[in-house]
């Protein structure tokens, strides 16, 4: 088997994804201020490039890294933000989805699940997209069909969770 190595939008995706799972993972992010977010980022994102992206270091290839940095940067800013304003006290990485449905069995990793500081839960699901609009339309015509099964499959008592996109 030949193996073939993510690139452009996949490895941007990729990459993002893990630097929220590590940055969300525990609860050491609740006690950071901005300047300690910053400091795990720059250390962090330099790393991961290392460790699962090191394409991006090649002759060329520096402006796409740095547009990566920004855009990656600013999303981990606004994204903590956001999870400050809702009161968010736990994040879920990677959570494990299971059920059946009239289909048959269905499986899958919710990005993000989230518990407010009221016992509230929600899902998001991280996506890396030039084109704004896509998860937009879906949510607006009713299409989402990833995050709808999260939401039922992961919610207790059986109902439904608040969902969202949060686009990278």
């Amino acid at each position: 088997a030949i193996l073939t190595l993510a690139d452009g939008p996949t490895l941007s995706g990729k990459l993002l994804h893990r630097l929220f799972e590590d940055y969300f993972t525990g609860d050491e992010w609740l006690g950071r201020n901005e300047t300690q977010t910053e400091q795990w980022f720059a250390k962090r994102f330099e790393s991961l490039i290392d460790e699962e992206g090191l394409m991006l270091r090649l002759p060329g290839r520096q402006a796409e890294l740095a547009v990566l940095r920004d855009k990656a940067r600013i999303a981990l800013k606004e994204m903590v933000l956001q999870l400050r304003c809702a009161k968010v006290v736990s994040v879920e990485s990677e959570l494990e989805v299971k059920g059946r449905y009239c289909g048959g069995d269905i499986s899958g990793y919710a990005d993000m699940m989230l518990h407010n500081d009221a016992g509230e839960s929600s899902v998001v699901d991280l996506k890396w997209s030039n084109y704004n609009n896509k998860y937009g339309d879906l949510l607006a015509n009713n299409r989402h069909v990833q995050l709808a099964l999260y939401s039922k499959l992961l919610a207790n008592p059986p109902a439904a969770l608040p969902v969202a996109y949060y686009i990278l």
